[in-house]
């Protein structure tokens, strides 16, 4: 009898499923984020004024996670320039999906993002040396052309489909830009690079291991983070806009409290998996997104 109660108390779960639950914890709050961004582009806020604002309030929530632990929010000498690195990195590749979700359907700019898994076994084979198998090989083909038929490059269709000469509309009736169109096509190439810098974030987290704590990484991300976001909002889309009634700020504040707990999963679940299975767990978020657009907003 002492031997089963022993037993059961020692039962704990593997580390790798304790990863991989957080990993799908944060794409489901991720999935939501996007929902949230597409209406408050809508009520006029730049993408990248979301991202500076959600790195500011994960800045204070990182450091205040860090001192409750008795961490050095800036980590230990020798052990810093992995956080640093992501740190560039990985808003970079959040903003391209902010971008992507106000200038071209929600639901495009989710799947060409979350194409990371393309190009996560590449960069981990090489800095992790993790194995690459035949089912690597098959899912960077069946996602590569998934990119393709969504991205729907004009050169490339009007190439092997031809054109009918007509022009083709560069917005829908929601403003947002139609496949085929220049507009299209940038916000597109925008959402694909961030996929790559996903992949790089993914492993840098892999590779950061037990020398850094979460923590540090969620607040290295976040302080990085908003010299890039208002640096890049000034630099492409104008001054900062002041939000004009209360909901945009409830909006922008949902946005904040979304990034802060999402990127704390993301990174505790990153360091226990590898970076190849973070990156197709990260998917969850292509149908979460459309699940909620067909409950919330009555679309798909």
């Amino acid at each position: 009898l002492k031997a089963v109660t022993s037993a059961r108390c020692s039962f704990s779960v593997p580390e790798v499923y304790k990863g991989a639950l957080y990993v799908f914890l944060s794409a489901v709050i991720f999935s939501m984020m996007t929902l949230w961004i597409q209406t408050a582009g809508e009520m006029g806020i730049p993408s990248f004024q979301m991202m500076g604002i959600r790195c500011v309030m994960q800045t204070f929530y990182s450091a205040y996670l860090c001192l409750w632990v008795d961490l050095n929010p800036f980590g230990t000498k020798g052990a810093r320039m992995l956080p640093i690195i992501r740190g560039f990195i990985a808003p970079l590749a959040a903003g391209s999906l902010y971008y992507g979700a106000t200038k071209i359907a929600i639901s495009d700019a989710t799947v060409l993002v979350m194409s990371s898994p393309i190009w996560t076994p590449f960069i981990a084979k090489v800095v992790l040396k993790e194995p690459f198998r035949a089912v690597n090989i098959i899912s960077i083909i069946i996602g590569f052309i998934g990119v393709i038929f969504v991205a729907q490059p004009k050169f490339l269709f009007d190439y092997f489909l031809g054109s009918d000469g007509t022009e083709i509309e560069d917005t829908d009736d929601e403003g947002k830009s139609q496949p085929g169109s220049v507009q299209y096509t940038v916000a597109a190439l925008v959402c694909v690079i961030g996929a790559m810098f996903y992949s790089i974030s993914f492993t840098i987290i892999r590779k950061s291991g037990s020398t850094v704590r979460y923590q540090i990484l969620v607040f290295y991300y976040a302080l990085i983070g908003i010299f890039t976001s208002f640096g890049l909002m000034l630099i492409i889309q104008g001054p900062f806009v002041i939000p004009k009634d209360l909901t945009t700020w409830i909006y922008l504040l949902a946005i904040g409290a979304g990034g802060c707990i999402g990127q704390t999963t993301l990174n505790k679940g990153a360091q226990l998996i590898d970076a190849s299975k973070t990156s197709v767990i990260r998917n969850a978020d292509i149908g979460l997104v459309l699940l909620w657009q067909l409950i919330f907003l009555q679309e798909i």
